[in-house]
Formats: C-alpha cells, structure tokens, sequence
C-alpha cells in the first residue's frame, strides 16, 4: 500500500476514534440520555414526603432560595418553593443574619423526630398485586452507580423474567430510571432496606420480595448472598 494512502487511512482511523470515543463525545451521549429523560418526579416525591432524612448530605449551594428550597425537598420531603410561608420565614432569618448551620440543625432536628415517631406504611409503594413475584435492586446513590446500574438490568430479567423489578434509589436519582423498560417501578430507598431479611422476610415476617439484591453494601456491612435459595447463576460453574 502507498505510503500516502497509509497516512489517510490512519488520519480517518484517527478521526473516527475522537468522534466516537473521545470524553467529550461519550459525555455528550451522557448528558443527552439523561436530559431526554421526560421524568415526571412529582409522584416519587409523593412516596417519599413521608420518609425524612436527617443524614442528607447537602452540596454547595450560593443561592439562599435555592438552598432551602434543597434542604426542605431532602431533608424534610417537603416540595416548596419561594412563596410558600416557611420558605419566606427562613429568607427572612438569613437576611437578618441567621448561620445556615442553624437552619440545617433545625431541619435535621425536625426529621430525626419524625423518623422515629412516625411508623412507615411499606406496602403503599408496592403493587398489591404482585405479591410472590417482586426482585429488588437498591442503589441509593450516587447517580453514576445508578446510571451504571442500568446495564444488569436487562440481564436480571433475562434470569427472572417473571418477576417484577423494582430498583429502590434516593429521589434525585428516580428520573434517571424512569421509562427503563426493565424496571417495573422505581420506589424510594429507606435504611431498613439495609436488612436484606427484613425485605425478603424471616421467621414470622413475611418480608415483600422474592429476591433482593444490595450491590451498594456487599458483604462490607451485612450478609447480601443470603437468599431465599432462588438465585440463579449467569454463567456455567466448572470443575
């Protein structure tokens, strides 16, 4: 071959690389997916209003408005916006000087007493129809493990394709999953599912899945590979 035809075919090679493969191309792939994502968020927020989280983390936020109207959705599940009476209240305190620290103690303060008066009605984010043939995924966070989650889904179905998947996630992640055709539906993450016997059941607990799978833990915190002697292997185990 011509040793200018060499040089073409490689600057064509070279090209069709970075168009195709460069960060910037993969990450504009990225960022369409997820802005394409017509998620309507207000019924994930409806199951979780109830659910407060006084460990959420908060990330820098300069403006005020947008920070409370954060920490009101976050920690205490409440969807507001600038007109609404607390909003103002609290607007009012910055302005006159208040630490947000306070404000975020306050909050906090308000969702750990509730988190630990208020009994939690599990069974209302599942389908009552259902029952016998639910698999659990949990992924809280953060969004690219959820993102990259994504990819088993198809094959857990593959392995379960009776069963329902539900993924449990925290709610600023719900969009991303949402019109995945794999997953049956999308439910907020709370801490009991750390339990993996609460959510497959034990003794006389019936628990509310067949399967559930927590990768976020492993084997770090609790025992994950007990199962309900159900699980299926993906791949052919030889000697």
């Amino acid at each position: 071959m011509p040793e200018a035809k060499k040089r073409e075919m490689e600057k064509k090679a070279r090209e069709w690389t970075i168009n195709g493969f460069s960060t910037e191309s993969v990450g504009k792939i990225l960022e369409d997916f997820i802005d394409s994502a017509q998620a309507d968020e207000s019924a994930f927020v409806e199951a979780v209003k109830e659910k407060k989280d006084p460990s959420c983390v908060i990330p820098v936020i300069e403006d005020n408005s947008a920070w409370l109207t954060y920490i009101y959705l976050n920690i205490l599940k409440m969807a507001v916006d600038e007109n609404d009476s607390g909003h103002k209240y609290w607007m009012g305190e910055l302005s006159k000087g208040m630490p947000r620290g306070d404000i975020e103690k306050y909050f906090r303060d308000v969702a750990r007493k509730d988190s630990a008066t208020k009994q939690i009605d599990f069974g209302d984010t599942l389908d009552k129809n259902d029952a016998g043939k639910r698999l659990l995924y949990v992924m809280p966070e953060s969004i690219g493990d959820v993102f990259m989650s994504t990819a088993l889904f198809e094959s857990i179905k593959q392995l379960y394709p009776e069963y329902n998947l539900y993924v449990a996630t925290k709610p600023e992640n719900a969009a991303l999953l949402e019109g995945n055709p794999y997953v049956y539906r999308v439910i907020p993450y709370i801490a009991q599912m750390d339990n993996l016997l609460w959510l497959e059941g034990a003794g006389d607990h019936k628990g509310y899945f067949e399967i559930a799978f927590l990768p976020y833990v492993g084997t770090q915190k609790i025992l994950d590979y007990v199962h309900n002697a159900q699980t299926k292997i993906a791949f052919e185990i030889k000697d």
